[in-house]
Formats: C-alpha cells, structure tokens, sequence
C-alpha cells in the first residue's frame, strides 16, 4: 500500500521550517520516482518491522539488509523491559497542531517514566540526534498519543546509523517537547501566508524546488554580476563563484531533463540518449565458458565482451551479456 506524505512532513521539517515559501514552491514541481537507494531503505524498514513484530528472525533477513537489520533491532529491543510498551512503525498525527502534520516512528520504547523515539537511518550521510526537527516530530506525535497521566517525562530521541556503525542519542524532558510545539505550530502557519518567503540556507540541500526557487535566482545573477564586475578574470573569485552556483545550476539541469522526459518542450534543449554499454551477466560463468580460450583473456582478466566479439563472433556472447543505457545528457538542440 502506497503510503500518504503530509505536506508539513517530520522528514521534510527542517526545511520548511526554516524556509515558509518552500512548501508552495514544491507543489509545483513534479514528486521523481523512488530511487534505488529510496527503496533499499523502505525495504530494510520493511523487514526491520516483521523482525521486530516477530513475523521474522534475523536469519531469515536477506544477506544485502542483514548488518543493518541486526544492528537497529538489537538496539531497539535492548530497550524493552518486560514492563515496556513496544510501538513500531507506529502512525500518528499532529492535527491539533494542523492538519497537514502526521506521519510514521520506526519505533518507540515507552519505560517508566522514559520514552524513547528510535528512528533507523539506513544511509550513509551522518545524522545527528540532538536538536533534530524529525525526532522532535516524532516525540511530538508520540506524546500526544499517550494519556496525559502516563508517568511519561522524559523523552531520549535515538539515531541509529548501522552503515556507519554510529548511534546518536538526545535527551530533554517533556516540557521541552511541548514548548517547541508552539515553534512548530508558528513554522506551520507561516507556509500559508500568501508571500511566504523563501530563505536561502543549508536547509535547501534537499529542497525539490531549488531549480525555482526566486531566492536562488536572485543571489545566482547578483553573484555573478558582482564576481565579474571588474576587468581582469580571476581564477579564486571565478571558483568560489562556481562552487555557489553548482547545486542551483545541476537543480536547473535536472528540472530541465524531467520536463523533456515527460514530453514537455524546453526551447533550445533536447536530450541526448546515454551510452548503451554491455557487461557479463555473470562473470563467473563467462569466465568459466572461455577459460580455454587464451584470445579472450588479458593477462589477469577475462576482456570485455565488445573485444571477445571481435575475437569469436557475435554469436558466442548470447546468454551471457546484458546491455545497460546510462542516463540522457542535456545537451543543445537545433531548433
């Protein structure tokens, strides 16, 4: 079942709180596909799930997802006491703070007076706990779950990064979770104020509307009309000028490449069609089916297939070669 992403999202949190106009401007592009690795996470949550709910064992996790299934739920179930209430993947929502704010925990631990919010991040770009938009979103909805009486008062927001080998923990108390709902509310209803603006920050790094985004426009032509204002080309100030410009221009380019793979026109644009390679389906059973064949080997490594067919003939490669078509370029176009 496909799942329902609020507009105020927990993932998404950092960046419209921290630039309003941002959740317009998305709205406008086009949500992409998943990716490869997209969907490598939702798998490894997926079967972290049936672990944890007792659907599975560990030695029935794929060899690919093993290291990371492993690591986050033995660190979750470290945490579970007999007297402990177990929630995973558990769904909840903020309506009391807008309508637009629900979402999914990967799992929470509530013992004692202490409830834990344990989210797994199964990539490998460093994640810290504290201060963490995401968990605080999480603490939140969690909270406003549990009866006001539960004896709950403390709230640890974990991050469990197994490619990493890395675990990162925040703690505050409760008081703390709900004094930054009101930060939470006021961020929410400054994304519906006609003129939000947009706010240049590092909160754009996964900001789907960049490529449109007025602010980046703005600063891209005053940077460069201030950068090359002066007579005499210079080497520094043309690569920091560069270095500024490159997330805005590859966001531009890829916006660009979206358009015309959907069939839309980009005046003075087309896309040029990726280079088709071939490579050994398997190269163990390539290997073994030429390994009498000293023409077809280098001196460590049996050659490609383009140079084996120019050996042996087409006809030898079947069964054992599949063609892969890299990704279309931008390139100019003639009319």
């Amino acid at each position: 079942m496909t799942k329902k992403h609020a507009t105020l999202s927990a993932s998404g949190s950092h960046r419209w709180m921290n630039c309003p106009g941002s959740v317009a401007l998305e709205q406008q592009i086009q949500q992409k596909p998943s990716s490869a690795a997209a969907d490598w996470g939702t798998r490894a949550h997926d079967l972290s799930e049936a672990v944890l709910n007792g659907q599975m064992d560990l030695y029935e996790i794929p060899a690919e997802f093993h290291a990371v299934v492993e690591m986050y739920t033995k660190y979750v179930t470290a945490h579970v006491l007999p007297e402990s209430v177990l929630w995973v993947e558990r769904s909840f929502n903020l309506d009391k703070i807008h309508p637009e704010m629900f979402g999914t925990c990967d799992a929470v631990v509530i013992t004692g007076n202490t409830m834990h919010v344990i989210d797994l991040k199964s990539g490998i770009g460093k994640v810290e706990a504290e201060g963490n938009t995401q968990l605080l979103y999480y603490a939140l909805g969690a909270l406003l779950e549990i009866p006001n009486k539960s004896g709950v008062d403390r709230v640890a927001m974990h991050i469990v990064q197994p490619k990493l080998g890395a675990i990162d923990k925040w703690e505050v108390d409760v008081d703390y979770v709900y004094a930054w709902a009101q930060e939470l509310k006021a961020a929410a209803e400054a994304t519906e104020q006609p003129n939000a603006p947009t706010i240049d920050g590092e909160q754009c790094q996964w900001c789907r509307a960049k490529a449109i985004c007025p602010t980046k426009w703005a600063k891209a032509t005053e940077a460069a009309s201030m950068e090359f204002a002066g007579p005499m080309f210079n080497l520094e100030a043309a690569l920091e000028l560069a270095e500024q410009l490159k997330p805005w221009v590859e966001a531009v380019q890829e916006l660009a490449k979206d358009k015309l793979t959907a069939g839309e026109s980009v005046i003075g644009w087309q896309l040029k069609p990726g280079k088709k390679t071939r490579k050994w389906v398997d190269t163990i059973v390539a290997e073994n089916r030429f390994r009498f064949i000293p023409d077809a080997w280098t001196t460590a490594a049996l050659k490609s297939p383009t140079q084996v067919e120019k050996i042996l003939g087409k006809e030898v490669l079947e069964g054992l070669v599949n063609y892969s078509e890299a990704a279309p370029s931008l390139t100019r176009s003639d009319f």
